[in-house]
């Protein structure tokens, strides 16, 4: 098992550049199934997410060319020939479930062992299932259960018939849904569509393949089903940046009062982390080429923030877990209120190890975090993506030495992230078990 050493006390400054959106890739590769042609994304992010998908691909078939140096993969859709994803590659990431829609309309069925990602409470399928239904296919479960099953699903039709949905913002659901609509038979109606940027990055590329897709009004999509799309040989697309990873950036700067340029970071996208840590007395300034923030000085105290998660443009349930590192260095009483996830504090009983001062409601859907106590290192074990990106930062600001381990986790979102850190300033070494140094990046 890999670990991160991690000296705190350091402000960090300079330039980092983000990557392509995690969020995006998965579902853009997906899309891709749609047609018969080859596919060329630009600013590809090389995560264990991506790879896993890709594995996913190549079970089915498809050709796949990766280059890391030019951060692109190019997808040869026309020799995809399997319609079922065994559990062994389904269980690695939540997004293998937007597989169905695509395999549905190329086949006419499907069969997906159910899919996995971070344990951050109960993430049912159901807006994708009865989705899906409402346009004509059948899904069964079958299995010991459904999280350790089996989903199979045929369509009772040719195509997916046209439909009138309700998606309740769901982002998945939203993009499942998208896909199936774009070859079904009629016009289909989706209220209450997500509107992240990784859902308009899927249809401004679907748009490229000969979808017909229009924005009716703020959250309802409209699309015109067509025969088939369109062949053009070779079709690109750049992926957006990571909003994520921005934000994860902007706390950076703001906890080690550090002056960080963010290249490629999308203001308009992070517009409500933004806001909030202004708020906080963070200054973040909007420029051509990204973001620039400066934290505050070591003589000036932060305000603590209070949080509440909602589908986007609202705060982002991704940021939640970053963003209670800042709220315990504010001075007095933040509070952050989780309604997307069940299970999303479970970071907070790392970090109180670290010292951190907070409680936690007794349905675990409100933290009330007690800023203005000094975190010191220990040893700390991640149990998900954004938490351990979380206990990162926390390390970067705490009084001795703090290890991180199951790096698993923050390899699913972040490439090179500890790298980055150190070009910043950090003092991080990355090593395994056996304490053979794997990257050592001491600044």
């Amino acid at each position: 098992m890999e670990k991160l050493i991690i000296k705190g006390g350091k402000s960090l400054n300079g330039t980092v550049k983000v990557d392509g959106a995690k969020n995006s890739v998965l579902c853009l590769v997906a899309a891709a199934l749609l047609g018969n042609d080859v596919y060329r994304f630009s600013n590809t992010p090389f995560l264990l997410d991506t790879f896993n998908t890709i594995k996913i691909l190549q079970h089915l078939g498809v050709k796949i060319e990766s280059d890391i140096n030019d951060k692109t993969i190019t997808i040869d859709s026309s020799g995809l020939d399997g319609w079922s994803i065994p559990f062994e590659y389904s269980c690695t990431l939540r997004a293998s479930v937007l597989f169905m829609a695509p395999l549905l309309v190329r086949f006419g069925k499907v069969k997906i062992g159910y899919p996995g990602g971070c344990k951050i409470g109960k993430r049912p399928i159901n807006y994708h299932v009865s989705a899906l239904e409402a346009m004509g296919a059948v899904v069964t479960f079958s299995g010991d259960g459904v999280e350790d099953g089996i989903i199979e699903a045929h369509l009772t039709n040719d195509r997916f018939l046209a439909a009138d949905v309700d998606l309740k913002s769901s982002v998945g659901a939203s993009q499942q849904i998208i896909m199936a609509a774009t070859m079904a038979r009629g016009n289909t109606i989706i209220r209450n569509c997500a509107k992240d940027p990784e859902v308009v990055d899927m249809t401004n590329f679907l748009i490229k393949m000969g979808a017909r897709i229009s924005w009716r009004d703020e959250t309802t999509l409209l699309i015109q089903g067509v025969e088939m799309l369109s062949s053009v040989g070779l079709l690109e697309h750049e992926i957006i940046p990571d909003r994520i990873e921005t934000s994860t950036f902007m706390i950076a700067a703001a906890i080690t009062r550090g002056n960080i340029f963010i290249e490629n970071g999308v203001y308009h996208h992070n517009e409500t982390t933004i806001s909030h840590l202004k708020q906080m007395g963070v200054t973040i300034i909007q420029e051509r080429k990204g973001i620039h923030v400066l934290g505050k000085s070591s003589s000036d105290t932060l305000s603590p923030l209070n949080v509440t998660t909602l589908a986007y443009p609202g705060f982002p349930t991704d940021i939640q877990q970053p963003m209670t590192i800042i709220q315990l260095m504010a001075q007095g009483k933040s509070v952050v209120k989780e309604t997307l996830y069940e299970n999303r504090f479970k970071h907070m009983d790392e970090l109180k190890k670290m010292n951190a001062q907070f409680s936690v409601s007794s349905d675990g859907t409100e933290l009330v975090i007690y800023g203005g106590n000094k975190l010191t290192g220990t040893q700390v074990v991640a149990q998900d993506l954004r938490g351990c990106s979380a206990l990162v930062l926390a390390a970067l600001i705490s009084e001795g030495v703090t290890i991180v381990s199951n790096l698993e986790y923050l390899d699913r979102g972040y490439y090179q992230f500890h790298t980055k850190l150190c070009s910043l300033g950090a003092d991080i070494q990355r090593i395994n078990d056996s304490m053979h140094t794997i990257q050592c990046h001491h600044i």
